[in-house]
């Protein structure tokens, strides 16, 4: 057998170099075409996307769901949406702000987009859940301290009394009061109220927000104490009212509940005063 040791030529070498070199152009050309494809394609998305964003998708239609106190032409104008508008560019933050501000027993508005050019507001109402007296008339406010109306010669029977802010805010659309220990103590007892359901009451007090007092049914005087387990102090009245009630349901009494687990029930000397902490201090010792 017979081995070849014979090397390759030059001229078959150089050959091979070349055909190597035109591979790899081949294939650089290949790749700046493809290159090139690719960003044509993706500035064409770009472009039509621009044009679909800012041309498509205009309202031609504004919906208001969940209103009663207030027109859907009223809520609209408050909002400041005009028709045409662009429906990814509403700022839904501060049209939100506008129309709470303007409709003042709006509470809240959702905004739901149905594309391509729909646009559905969908309103949250309050309630004048609470009412506080002023030289001018009654102010009423709901569970956040949002002013609803001002001078109002009678509250509505639905709004509880308070007493308690150290500054009183009438501007309707604005805070009742400044933020504030007594305002704090405001929105704990207004959350507490709901979170336990708590019905019939006729009076609130919160001067101290270490000595939160209450009425129900205009005769029986809730102490609560300092804010703590506001919730609690409420269901335990609820329960201790209702046994108080199968005994005597005209009887007026005091009730403490500074104790969140037990209530301590002595008969009241007024139907409808609020007593201060010395004259139940001296009542529940003498009762001891």
């Amino acid at each position: 057998m017979k081995i070849n040791n014979q090397k390759p030529s030059k001229e078959s070498s150089q050959n091979e170099r070349i055909r190597s070199r035109a591979t790899k152009s081949r294939n650089n050309n290949r790749r700046k075409k493809m290159s090139i494809i690719i960003i044509f394609l993706v500035l064409l998305i770009v472009i039509i996307s621009f044009f679909a964003f800012f041309f498509m998708f205009r309202i031609k239609q504004i919906q208001v769901e969940g209103a009663t106190l207030y027109t859907q032409e009223q809520i609209i104008d408050s909002s400041g949406i005009k028709l045409d508008d662009n429906i990814f560019l509403i700022n839904e933050e501060a049209v939100e702000k506008a129309i709470t501000s303007s409709c003042a027993y709006i509470g809240s508005v959702q905004f739901v987009k149905v594309l391509p050019d729909e646009l559905k507001l969908l309103i949250q109402e309050t309630s004048a859940e609470y009412a506080v007296y002023t030289e001018e008339g009654y102010v009423l406010f709901d569970s956040t301290g949002k002013v609803l109306d001002r001078a109002i010669p009678t509250p509505p029977d639905t709004s509880l009394l308070v007493s308690g802010f150290s500054e009183i805010h009438d501007t309707v659309g604005g805070k009742i009061s400044k933020d504030d220990a007594q305002f704090q103590a405001f929105l704990e007892l207004a959350s507490a109220i709901k979170e336990s359901s708590m019905q019939g009451l006729t009076y609130l007090e919160f001067s101290d927000p270490n000595n939160l007092n209450a009425v129900y049914a205009g005769r029986v005087t809730l102490l609560f104490g300092n804010q703590e387990n506001l919730s609690g102090k409420f269901l335990l009245a609820i329960e201790s009212i209702k046994k108080e009630d199968q005994i005597n349901s005209n009887r007026a009494i005091i009730m403490d509940l500074k104790n969140p687990k037990r209530a301590h029930v002595i008969d009241s000397p007024s139907q409808q005063a609020i007593p201060t902490e010395a004259d139940t201090d001296s009542l529940f010792n003498e009762e001891e």
